[in-house]
């Protein structure tokens, strides 16, 4: 079974849910990093940018590519 838009919308809400200020959430955001890398390779029209998006990990995942 291949993992849908919904799967991976699922689960970047569940992500977003822990995302607060501790010294936990550099592990939270490259968890993050780390799906969205396995999630490509699962789909190749998966889209990075909306998954930290819909994470809550955007703004520093776009500092941390440019």
């Amino acid at each position: 079974m291949s993992m849908t838009r919904k799967d991976f919308k699922a689960i970047a809400e569940i992500i977003r849910k822990y995302n607060i200020t501790t010294h936990d959430s550099l592990d939270l955001y490259n968890l993050a990093k780390d799906l969205t890398v396995y999630f490509k390779q699962a789909n190749p029209t998966f889209d990075k940018g909306k998954f930290m998006k819909a994470a809550g990990w955007y703004n520093q995942w776009i500092n941390h590519i440019t």
